[in-house]
């Protein structure tokens, strides 16, 4: 029988790099622990690989493929922007801007990342106000990134189909 580990889809590159036989049922919630738990639910991306000296294979969900691409390049634009306090350095490096160019794909990526964040929210409200076109936050809020970050998840409640 082949060993399974459950792991995160970020970390699907190295387990597909393993040398022992390897089943991944990867989720974006973490909670998964069988293909039939991901066959019961449409709302979390999954990622399936089976990797054997002889053989691999894997199955990524657009949703997946999407958040996987969108942690790769948040991971890069961190290192890329180091500890610089200029919002417009941060926002020309070419790891957000490649986020921005994602377009209408990133916005449920980014209000999730924001709410990950919790009380300590990065700075999405450039790549938020290019992808949309509007900007929801108050001027006086501007510069704390706590209430720009409440405004943009209002705005996001307010005008999510669904």
């Amino acid at each position: 029988m082949t060993p399974v580990k459950i792991l995160a889809p970020t970390e699907i590159a190295i387990a597909l790099m393993l040398t022992m036989p390897v089943v991944i049922y990867a989720g974006v919630d973490g909670a998964a622990v069988s293909p039939e738990y991901f066959a019961a639910r449409t709302d979390v991306p999954m990622a399936f690989a089976s990797t054997s000296p002889m053989e691999t294979k894997l199955i990524i969900d657009s949703k997946a493929q999407k958040w996987i691409k969108f942690q790769g390049l948040v991971a890069q634009w961190r290192v890329e922007r180091g500890v610089t306090s200029s919002i417009t350095k941060a926002a020309m490096m070419p790891s957000y801007l490649k986020i921005i160019g994602m377009g209408d794909e990133a916005i449920p990526l980014i209000f999730n990342q924001i709410r990950s964040e919790g009380d300590d929210p990065d700075q999405w409200f450039l790549a938020l106000e290019s992808i949309t076109g509007v900007d929801p936050t108050k001027p006086e809020d501007r510069g704390d990134n706590l209430k720009m970050a409440k405004a943009w998840l209002n705005w996001n409640d307010e005008n999510s189909a669904g």
